[in-house]
């Protein structure tokens, strides 16, 4: 592709008609250095008053007596940006001294030698007539791609007519990967650079290509993938030009998907809390509505609640807006996370989207107890993904196997429970069955009330005040061996601990009890007691 200049260069003024006589003493290499305006030197540190981009006259006269003092002003014009000197010899000087022409040379800055017969304006009038009409075609150029680009969105053009336009004016292979919709959309060489649309090999594409964010209210919407040295890209005024516009065209091409989604999902997401809701009479109804979005549903179903763990607090004490926005962000690329892993996953999911948690209902066959882990294990990997890029942890509960949809809104409630009773129990971040909750799902009625105060002192009352007074373990203890279905030896192995000190332990737990031996009656309660400890600690009682 031709290069393309937004003003004009040193190197262009040369070739223009009447320049030929002005000749090159040194600094050939920089020759395409941008001119935007051209002054005359009249005091002998002028350059404080540059600008850069300037074509600077000089007759030399102020440095007639001394020309090395030339040395000095050519680094400094060099350190403002200047374009060039341009310096009429055989006036006051005759000729350049070899040490500057070796600085000029090494600094690549452009020294000019003008005729003698050149007055000042014979420079200045026709080169800032052409830097006037070089704006003005940059202007007419910007219209036109403006045009292009306006008439796509006139006519709802999507990502396609945007690339393929882009492509077509910066004569470059274009690609663009929209982060809403998962999609890379190609032009020539970039059409068929993937199979699939996998996120990740996105950054093999920085890797190859020039890219270029596209930003709606200070979040990443995708990026254009441009064929070319990022460094040309960006010194290519036309090029950066028409990026901009396209960026505005596929700008609101998103906002009108996300739109248009938001406005189906909404519809999507009230037809999924109707179900888990129960808002139905009969499978029948369910089923006919489904079909207007597609669905079909025909097996058992389990619901999947995945909470963000103190969303709600932390959103409130924000009072920034931006960090708001951000924190909005991140829990819509939550569910995004959930919901493709579970899409590519399963058969059928369907979700729905509350303030600080989601829910899915997953479809499937058969009962298989595998289906069931492999819940657990997506979710627990997820959790450990969100934690790490998004600052975040999610508590997921888990519901039981339901026959039917009709059916799904006992899954919900448990996987709610799994939620609210696994926090309390086991603590922020993990992955809960509802039906590991077993019996802490009776005493959820209880564990605040006195009765269960008075059950646990009765059996751990005398170990916790043992504890106190003697600054030991034993209740630690005495829930490892619980944990171990009071297998002392493996509870050892679990603590670390010599067989003999958790024997001993063990041992004053039974004489704290008034016992030799507890009784299988008295491990039941003694479980249950710390079952009941664990719910009052982690709910503050």
């Amino acid at each position: 592709m031709e290069k393309k200049q937004e003003n004009l260069t040193v190197r262009e003024i040369l070739n223009m008609p009447g320049f030929q006589e002005m000749k090159i003493l040194a600094g050939e290499k920089g020759l395409d250095n941008l001119v935007t305006n051209v002054s005359v030197m009249d005091a002998p540190d002028i350059y404080k008053w540059m600008k850069g981009g300037e074509i600077l006259l000089t007759t030399a006269y102020i440095m007639k007596d001394d020309p090395q003092e030339l040395k000095d002003l050519i680094i400094h014009l060099k350190e403002v940006g200047t374009a060039s000197l341009s310096i009429k010899l055989e006036r006051f000087i005759d000729e350049l001294p070899k040490e500057i022409i070796e600085t000029a040379n090494e600094l690549d800055f452009p020294i000019l030698t003008m005729p003698q017969n050149f007055a000042f304006t014979d420079v200045i009038k026709p080169v800032l007539t052409k830097i006037i009409n070089k704006q003005a075609e940059n202007l007419l150029i910007s219209e036109r791609i403006h045009e292009s680009f306006t008439q796509i969105s006139i006519q709802e053009g999507g990502t396609k007519e945007v690339i393929d336009t882009l492509s077509e004016i910066i004569n470059r292979n274009v690609a663009f990967w929209d982060n809403f919709t998962n999609e890379l959309v190609g032009n020539g060489e970039t059409e068929n650079i993937f199979e699939g649309n996998d996120e990740e090999k996105i950054w093999d594409l920085k890797k190859n290509f020039s890219s270029h964010k596209v930003e709606i209210s200070k979040m990443v919407t995708g990026y254009f993938f441009i064929d070319g040295d990022i460094g040309e890209i960006e010194e290519d005024i036309y090029c950066l030009t028409a990026i901009e516009h396209a960026s505005t065209v596929i700008k609101f091409d998103i906002q009108k998907k996300i739109s248009n989604y938001q406005i189906e999902n909404r519809y999507r997401e009230q037809f999924v809390k109707d179900i888990i809701y129960n808002n139905f009479k009969n499978e029948k109804e369910i089923k006919n509505r489904g079909k207007l979005y597609g669905w079909e549903f025909k097996d058992q179903f389990i619901a999947v609640v995945i909470d963000i763990d103190n969303y709600n607090s932390k959103f409130q004490h924000v009072e920034n807006e931006e960090k708001k926005s951000i924190m909005e962000f991140n829990r819509w690329e939550i569910l995004k996370k959930f919901r493709e892993k579970f899409r590519k996953e399963f058969n059928f999911v369907i979700w729905t989207a509350f303030t600080s948690f989601f829910v899915f209902l997953i479809e499937f066959e058969e009962f298989n107890e595998g289906f069931i882990e492999k819940v657990t294990k997506e979710s627990n990997a997820l959790n450990l993904e969100i934690n790490k890029e998004r600052d975040f942890t999610v508590t997921v509960g888990i519901g039981d196997l339901e026959s039917s949809i009709l059916e799904a809104e006992k899954s919900y409630i448990k996987a709610t429970k799994a939620v609210e009773l696994g926090r309390s129990i086991w603590g922020l971040g993990k992955t809960i069955l509802y039906k590991d909750l077993g019996v802490f799902v009776l005493l959820e009625e209880i564990y605040s009330t006195q009765k269960a105060r008075d059950f646990i002192y009765k059996y751990l009352g005398e170990v916790i005040k043992f504890d106190e007074k003697k600054d030991s373990e034993l209740l630690f203890t005495l829930d490892k061996i619980v944990v171990c279905d009071w297998n002392l030896k493996k509870a050892s192995e679990e603590l670390h601990l010599h067989y003999n000190t958790i024997k001993y332990r063990y041992q004053k737990i039974c004489d704290l009890n008034r016992t030799t031996n507890l009784s299988g009656e008295q491990k039941t309660c003694i479980n249950i007691a710390l079952k009941l400890l664990k719910m009052g600690q982690e709910n503050g009682l």
